[in-house]
């Protein structure tokens, strides 16, 4: 199973996205469905963050070095940000076009995937 990264805001986006899907299906079956997708997202929201890398900072002679103590991160230059990088949030217009437009969404899955598309083609 492959992993995905979600901002805080794409994570919110989706669950508004399933909400407003939940408001305009008449199937029971995809609304239990569309709830526990959002019971998901809740869930891994709520967990505390993991820090991807910890350094400790030295007074050394007048000049302050920087030591790496613990990091997660493959080889190579990373940007590394106190906060995240701000988004472009999907319109509620937007997503209620995503949900109308030709797309079959057989689950919430396939609708968060959309969703998600839709977001990373927004923040190019």
């Amino acid at each position: 199973m492959k992993t995905i990264t979600l901002t805080e805001e794409q994570a919110q986006q989706i669950e508004e996205a399933l909400k407003l899907a939940i408001r305009t299906s008449y199937s029971e079956h995809n609304n239990i469905k569309f709830e526990a997708a959002i019971s998901i997202i809740r869930a891994e929201r709520a967990q505390e963050q993991e820090p991807v890398a910890k350094v400790e900072v030295k007074n050394w002679g007048g000049l302050k070095v920087v030591s790496w103590v613990y990091s997660k991160l493959e080889e190579g230059i990373h940007n590394l940000y106190a906060t995240p990088v701000r988004t472009k949030d999907l319109t509620d217009d937007e997503i209620a076009a995503l949900w109308a437009s030709d797309g079959f969404y057989r689950t919430p899955t396939d609708f968060a995937r959309a969703v998600i598309a839709k977001l990373r083609e927004k923040n190019k």
